[in-house]
């Protein structure tokens, strides 16, 4: 299905006729206000139309084979449709927002970390992120996420710390045999950033 001049025609002409008739009409305020509504209503389903075919040519884009529609706001539409795929915010388990899950799960972990005696602390920061990657595997530690387990952090452990939690990191990846470069990478993500200094 393409977009197609037609609908925008129609469209435009519906709400410019719709404007010239009521203003026409002003004189007499029960037929204005008649063809006010009668034309709005008109107006909303030619939109409703040109919307659907907006979301047709969505769908035909971004499906595999898809023929990009040469239509008059192919490129501006081309445009925001990649930029809406650049990044999901919301991932799905289920129908659960896993991502909202992850980090929820983690900011608890490291708020409790912080009241913790400092043997203890260093752990719970280690097995939060051993937990993370068990349980969310599939989200990613995005900036947003990072800049606020940092702030957390921060509160509490500094570049001294860094070297205990990354041994604690490392026994608890080897024991869970998960990939140890990929939990070190979100323990850089998550560190305040003095400590990588």
């Amino acid at each position: 299905m393409s977009i197609s001049w037609k609908a925008y025609v129609l469209f435009v002409g519906a709400v410019v006729a719709n404007a010239w008739l009521v203003t026409s009409l002003s004189h007499i305020p029960a037929l204005a206000a008649f063809a006010a509504t009668l034309g709005g209503t008109l107006a909303g389903a030619l939109g409703f139309q040109v919307l659907a075919r907006v979301s047709a040519w969505a769908k035909q884009t971004s499906s595999a084979g898809g023929t990009v529609d040469k239509g008059p706001f192919a490129p501006h539409l081309m445009r925001v449709w990649s930029r809406s795929q650049v990044r999901h915010c919301d991932l799905t388990r289920d129908g659960r927002n896993i991502r909202k899950d992850a980090w929820l799960q983690l900011h608890h972990r490291f708020c409790v970390s912080l009241h913790l005696p400092s043997p203890a602390s260093y752990n719970a920061v280690a097995e939060a992120i051993v937990d993370h990657l068990l349980t969310f595997p599939e989200v990613p530690i995005d900036d947003l996420m990072a800049r606020e387990f940092r702030r957390i952090l921060a509160l509490r452990f500094d570049a001294s710390d860094y070297w205990i939690i990354v041994a604690c990191l490392n026994s608890s990846v080897t024991r869970h045999g998960l990939n140890t470069l990929e939990a070190k990478s979100i323990l850089n993500q998550i560190l305040p950033s003095e400590a990588l200094g």
